[in-house]
């Protein structure tokens, strides 16, 4: 019996140390281990600019970039806009394009008339048409606003819709730029009339 507790002792002895040991090991081996330098950060090259937007060259007052006109109606609709322009010194010009890309429509339209300089002694109006995008836009100037309201330049651009729902841009757009310079002409002569 008595012997029986010595080896109790002494097995209990032998574990406590091994215990003792492994954890003292343990904890050296953790307050010791290296970890790999962590390399800093790559610096990233500066974010290179977007070029400024280029448009292509206008055609003439009809510019169908996007191939929907055809030839007998774009040569009507440049001869009815020139016959305009040189009657009411105003710069109607039309643009067809595939798409805006990621600019909305307004902010390329904008754009586009400050580049091409659509303006003349009594303003000038840009109606743009994205055909991909199915959206259009008549970017109409300070000079002209008063005689058309924003309101008002809408109904106008609604005209074209059902002709576009049919793909007929051809027949939209002629509706869309006779009813335009009829209502602006109106107001001008009206305007001259006055003085």
């Amino acid at each position: 019996m008595e012997q029986n507790k010595k080896k109790i002792r002494l097995v209990t002895f032998v574990l406590s140390t091994l215990l003792t040991f492994c954890l003292v090991g343990c904890a050296w081996v953790t307050e010791t281990r290296e970890y790999p330098p962590v390399p800093p950060p790559q610096e990233q090259p500066a974010p290179t600019p977007e070029p400024p937007r280029t448009f292509p060259t206008p055609a003439g007052f009809v510019s169908d970039f996007a191939d929907v006109l055809d030839d007998s109606s774009e040569r009507g609709l440049e001869t009815r806009l020139s016959k305009f322009q040189q009657g009411q010194k105003v710069d109607f010009a039309i643009a067809t394009v595939l798409s805006t890309g990621p600019e909305s429509i307004d902010e390329y339209s904008l754009e586009m008339t400050r580049e091409w300089k659509v303006g003349s002694e009594n303003g000038g109006l840009l109606l743009l048409v994205s055909i991909d995008d199915r959206k259009w836009r008549i970017q109409i100037d300070r000079k002209l606003e008063t005689l058309v309201p924003n309101e008002e330049v809408r109904q106008i651009g609604e005209l074209m819709v059902p002709d576009f729902k049919r793909k007929n841009y051809s027949a939209g757009l002629k509706k869309c730029v006779d009813s335009m310079i009829t209502r602006l002409t109106k107001e001008m002569d009206k305007g001259s009339t006055k003085h």
